[in-house]
């Protein structure tokens, strides 16, 4: 092959980066023409030297623009608050779903295990012990039939009274213990005396 023939002119070369080929032809826009073969002239617009003016509003307009940014702003953060309480309920609602397909899942497997047992009913309730204690008393509930041998005859048991203060004449509840005879003192001061240090 010849390589004089295949060579692109050195000038176009420059150009075939920002122009595209077409069934291995150059296509120029005629800017890129008229560059090549140095036909272009550098006409330059010209702009004008005066500021801009800004527009001036009047009062009315400068209130009806701040009045309708005003509304705006107020429709968007009532759009927000609502689409927020939407997606709460739907949120919640959600979590309930979930909670009652899976109680509903529960006593269809309790369902069907009661049919393979031959239809004999399964109760958690009649079948449990339920002991509650609370300030009334205590209690203990038991199921139907079922004796319980624990005497129930004795009264609650209460924690002892808090000894009062060792010190002769001294009416008051204890706060301190000696540590050397172990005998209680409602302050400091009968603890030195209990104690025999003063």
């Amino acid at each position: 092959m010849d390589s004089d023939s295949d060579s692109v002119p050195e000038s176009s070369s420059n150009t075939t980066t920002q122009s595209s080929k077409k069934g291995g032809r150059l296509i120029l826009t005629k800017r890129q023409r008229a560059k090549l073969n140095e036909e272009y002239q550098h006409d330059l617009l010209e702009l004008p030297m005066e500021p801009t003016r800004k527009k001036h509003l009047t009062e009315e307009e400068i209130a009806l623009r701040k009045s309708e940014t005003a509304r705006r702003r107020k429709h968007q953060s009532i759009q927000r608050a609502e689409q927020d309480k939407m997606d709460t309920i739907n949120r919640l609602l959600k979590k309930q779903n979930t909670k009652r397909r899976s109680k509903e899942q529960e006593d269809t497997d309790l369902n069907q295990e009661n049919q393979k047992d031959g239809g004999v009913r399964k109760s958690l309730v009649t079948n449990t012990f339920h002991y509650v204690n609370n300030r009334e008393g205590s209690t203990l509930s038991a199921p139907i039939g079922v004796s319980i041998p624990i005497p129930f005859d004795q009264g609650p048991n209460y924690p002892p009274p808090i000894p009062l203060c060792s010190q002769p004449g001294c009416k008051n509840l204890k706060k301190y213990r000696s540590v050397k005879n172990y005998k209680y003192a409602c302050s400091m001061e009968h603890l030195k005396r209990i104690e025999g240090r003063s």
